[in-house]
């Protein structure tokens, strides 16, 4: 009666373990579903605002370009022998702001590889996370055998002494 209280509590006991590593298993399942959810949507969110900022950009290039075609009509009817200056002045704007672009692009590359980085980052700290819980798996299942082991033993010294008694009642 008294063993069969000892196995209850270590059944238990066992049981409680296990369902404590069950729910780390589910938490860390909906973590992972959770970021697999929201990475993506960050990445499209992001890709989109630079899109429309590239986009408001090239249409604010393109007004300016015609603001100053208009400028370089008038400035050649009124002055003739500036015209070198506004057209080098011209082609240094062009270049800034091709330069610019190019930034930009540089800038939306760098974003896209840090994502996958981040991604990849992702990735080794869920394998990571894996391993520990195999580990701790591992350990449970040690300590499990070790505590049958432990039961064995105690069951196997019970029958031992029920065999020396019954062998002295005879």
């Amino acid at each position: 009666n008294r063993l069969g209280g000892i196995i209850d509590n270590r059944t238990d006991l066992i049981e409680k373990r296990l369902v404590a590593l069950e729910e780390k298993v589910e938490d860390l399942n909906v973590r992972l579903q959770q970021e697999v959810d929201t990475i993506p949507r960050d990445i499209e969110r992001r890709g989109k605002e630079l899109g429309d900022l590239l986009s408001k950009l090239q249409d604010d290039i393109a007004l300016e370009r015609r603001d100053r075609l208009g400028r370089e009509g008038r400035l050649v009817k009124q002055v003739d022998d500036h015209r070198k200056f506004i057209e080098e002045l011209m082609a240094e704007e062009k270049d800034a702001r091709e330069k610019s672009c190019a930034e930009i692009k540089n800038e939306i590359a760098a974003i896209g590889s840090t994502k996958a980085r981040e991604g990849e980052t992702f990735e080794q700290m869920i394998q990571r996370e894996m391993q520990e819980l195999r580990l701790t798996m591992a350990r449970e299942v040690q300590e499990r055998r070790m505590e049958d082991d432990e039961i064995v033993a105690a069951l196997n010294r019970y029958t031992e002494h029920l065999q020396d008694t019954l062998a002295n009642s005879v």
